[in-house]
């Protein structure tokens, strides 16, 4: 099964229901889209970096490397 996110202007999206309604898709709206960050996600972030060592990162290079590898 595929899914596709498609972005609709408002002034569609009525027009935009039906058509995947007659075609036989089903249409299913997600508020997690445009959600912010939560405040306790920033920060665990933050302190993340905070605690991280140098050693902890690695080059874009290195790592487009270790993903090809894989």
């Amino acid at each position: 099964m595929k899914q596709f996110l498609i972005n609709v202007p408002d002034d569609k999206q009525h027009f935009f229901k039906e058509l995947m309604d007659s075609l036989n898709f089903s249409v299913a709206e997600t508020g997690m889209v445009n959600e912010p960050v939560p405040e306790w996600h920033k920060e665990l972030v933050s302190k993340r970096f905070e605690e991280a060592s140098e050693e902890d990162f690695v080059s874009w290079d290195e790592a487009k490397k270790k993903l090809n590898r894989k």
